[in-house]
């Protein structure tokens, strides 16, 4: 047990070998990337991966952030979101991963590209994306 939380490490090759058969790497956020060659609608892809590894922040300098262990797999966000919303910013190395972080109006379009569309998503973000879309910046509102 460490820090509140339980761990449980295995260390075997042969059996680290047999998950890798299965397609199972070590390291795979180091690795990843975005798919390639498949029709896929990406505003629904992002807002899963925000909703799974992203925050947005409501206050007097909203931020839209998005985290990642891969470099590889935020460049390729930031040019898929660049692709249909038309705003850049490069990632930036934090002490154990990358960090994609779109700040103020920058914030407010890519919030309103992830979340505007209903569906299936993280209600907790959906409704702050909403508060920065729409300018309410006030936290505890």
């Amino acid at each position: 047990k460490y820090d509140g939380l339980w761990q449980w490490t295995l260390s075997s090759e042969e059996i680290s070998s047999l998950l890798e058969t299965f397609g199972l790497v070590r390291a795979k956020s180091l690795v990843c990337g975005l798919p390639t060659g498949c029709s896929l609608d990406w505003r629904w892809f992002m807002r899963g991966m925000w909703d799974g590894d992203g925050s947005i922040y409501v206050g007097k300098r909203n931020s839209a952030r998005l985290f990642s262990g891969s470099l590889k797999m935020l460049d390729s966000c930031r040019d898929v979101i660049e692709e249909h919303v038309g705003v850049r910013c490069n990632p930036s190395k934090e002490k154990t991963c990358s960090v994609l972080s779109y700040q103020c109006g920058s914030a407010s379009i890519v919030a309103d590209w992830l979340y505007s569309q209903v569906g299936p998503c993280c209600e907790r973000k959906r409704k702050r994306a909403m508060r920065v879309v729409s300018g309410k910046n006030n936290e505890h509102a």
